[in-house]
């Protein structure tokens, strides 16, 4: 598993974004916010084979890291497999990002810097994706803008 997630948080919320666009498309996936990459058997599955739930971290780990859908992983686990602390430190900061807690994200990702500290707001409201799709990636866009404002 190649980190092609990019350095910059405000790309990687992007990436992470197009990933899910992706995910929510492949009928071997369904978006659960509260699963990283987790297989189900269950109504949604397609015959024998199951359907894998995904966070969106895990529609990266989906889309981007080319997981199985059989495979049941966490950031911990891709890190453990791509030997990149880094990565798996993304990967959790992509949940941070999802529930609004900005500066969590970037402390994890080692990018907190004073300036984002000033400029960045720390809690921003991000609906639920079950709630509001669209509202949720609006304002994981408007996360990203920021941070790119800051150089992040």
């Amino acid at each position: 598993m190649r980190d092609n997630l990019g350095k910059k948080p405000s790309t990687i919320i992007r990436r992470a974004l197009d990933d899910l666009k992706a995910v929510e498309k492949n009928p071997k996936y369904c978006v659960d916010m509260g699963a990283w990459h987790e297989p189900r058997y269950d109504d949604r599955a397609i015959g024998p084979e199951p359907v894998c739930a995904v966070c969106l971290a895990g529609a990266v780990i989906a889309n981007r890291l080319h997981a199985d859908p059989n495979d049941d992983l966490s950031p911990g686990m891709i890190g453990m497999i791509s030997r990149s602390q880094d990565l798996a430190n993304k990967l959790d900061a992509l949940d941070d990002f999802r529930m609004g807690n900005v500066h969590t994200a970037l402390d994890t990702m080692g990018k907190l810097t004073p300036r984002a500290l000033i400029e960045v707001p720390d809690d921003v409201t991000v609906p639920p994706y079950n709630v509001n799709r669209a509202g949720f990636k609006r304002a994981l866009r408007r996360i990203a803008a920021k941070l790119q404002s800051v150089g992040l």
